[in-house]
């Protein structure tokens, strides 16, 4: 380095110094900038193109790894990885469908020199198309009761399939809402009621439309239904038609419960919340509306979440069904700090934040391995519910990533730290990279 300036020699030697030590200046771990949303369904006939992208510098290498953590490797016109990190599901033809690719969980790994990251879990599913038919059945009801019609939509498809509206008599359509009508109400369920029914209600006959949300297929009952009216001489106590408790229910969607029973005289109905701090009765509001056995709720709430208890009553009996209500609320993940500089032998502390509902199972790891707690105990995941990760005595291996994953039945989100190396060497190179 003879006859270089004084500074630029100094500098030299630094960047030697640093890079024999392992510390990068300007180096920062991959971080998810975009990765795909939990479930991932796409049709046959269209495949799928699935991205996912991560920022960091040096920038970040996107793999895709199976659910068990192998690698996943392209398919010749079944499974391709393209150069930009993303992942392309090619059309197929039924005969090609591979359970072990077409219905499968796959994550996203981004890594650096830093270290690595892991996305969440993705369930991928390829639905074949198929041909399906609907049907609807005539319903009976005693005369002043609520007639209930169905539509039946075969078990191979019923997942991806949604009722969107009845038709009646082949020229009114009848599309779902919160509020029912005079006469009609369809339930956001596809279910359609029919209030008041008289004999005159027979002559009407009903059809219901579907449509299949991955392929985009359209579907007609190709036969009517009709209400076959009865008159009820004698009296009789309420009995209910059927006793289902809805499925779960996201924030923001509609709750529908149903108590519709028959009964004669017709049945009255009174809806009540039970809760820790006791029982009380549901009534109509802005958000909630109650009539003849079905209570609605939109949109939905966390708080919606617990039982409500339907009492049918007429002057020969009573009868009471309980239905549990599930919310759903999108999970939302914060860990702190996300980036730290610690000196060798010192402590560090991560703190995972989580909100959502049903709660989840948190879960840490570190370059995309589980954090174990191993014999020397420098590593502890305390809380109780394992939100904080404590790391003693920091050692050289302790540098990298580290990331908190919360899960629950319905999804899985993470959250990105990383965690650097200090002490003398650092601080004095930023000292005397401030004179040069």
């Amino acid at each position: 380095m003879a006859g270089w300036p004084f500074s630029t020699a100094l500098l030299f030697s630094i960047l030697i110094l640093v890079r024999g030590r392992g510390v990068v200046l300007d180096s920062q771990g991959p971080v998810l900038i975009s990765e795909p949303r939990s479930s991932v369904e796409f049709s046959n006939d269209t495949g799928a193109m699935i991205h996912c992208s991560a920022h960091g510098s040096p920038s970040p290498r996107i793999d895709w790894l199976m659910g068990d953590g192998s690698p996943v490797l392209p398919i010749p016109n079944i499974r391709e990885m393209l150069v930009n990190g993303s992942m392309y599901f090619l059309p197929f033809g039924a005969e090609s469908y591979r359970h072990d690719v077409h219905s499968a969980v796959y994550r996203c790994q981004a890594s650096n020199s830093v270290g690595k990251v892991l996305g969440r879990e993705i369930t991928v599913k390829a639905v074949v198309r198929q041909k399906y038919e609907v049907q609807v059945r005539d319903a009976y009801v005693l005369a002043g009761n609520t007639g209930v019609l169905r539509c039946e939509i075969p078990a191979f498809v019923k997942e991806y399939v949604a009722v969107t509206s009845w038709l009646k008599d082949s020229a009114f359509n009848i599309y779902p809402s919160a509020e029912s009508g005079e006469k009609h109400h369809m339930l956001p369920t596809g279910e359609l009621l029919v209030f008041s029914v008289t004999p005159a209600d027979a002559h009407s006959t009903y059809r219901c439309r579907t449509v299949h949300h991955v392929t985009g297929d359209t579907v007609e009952s190709s036969s009517y239904a009709r209400l076959v009216v009865t008159e009820h001489r004698n009296s009789s106590p309420p009995r209910f038609n059927e006793r289902v408790n809805p499925g779960p229910i996201r924030t923001g969607e509609t709750i529908v419960l149903s108590c519709i029973s028959q009964g004669n005289p017709p049945p009255t109905y009174l809806w009540f919340r039970e809760s820790v701090s006791g029982t009380t009765m549901v009534f109509n509001s802005e958000r909630i509306h109650a009539r003849a056995g079905v209570l609605v709720l939109q949109p939905a709430r966390v708080e919606d979440a617990g039982r409500y208890v339907c009492h049918a009553n007429n002057t020969a009996g009573s009868e009471r069904v309980e239905l549990e209500v599930t919310i759903i609320s999108s999970l939302s993940i914060h860990l702190a700090p996300q980036q730290v500089t610690v000196d060798l032998g010192k402590d560090a502390e991560f703190q995972c934040s989580v909100t959502g509902q049903p709660h989840p199972v948190i879960s840490w790891a570190k370059d995309g391995l589980p954090v174990r707690e191993g014999s020397s105990g420098r590593s502890k995941v305390t809380g109780n519910d394992g939100s904080t990760l404590r790391i003693s005595s920091i050692m050289r291996d302790d540098k990298g990533m580290y990331q908190c994953f919360a899960k629950n039945d319905y999804e899985m989100v993470q959250a990105t730290a990383e965690l650097r190396l200090g002490g003398k060497l650092v601080q004095s190179l930023h000292r005397m990279l401030r004179f040069i």
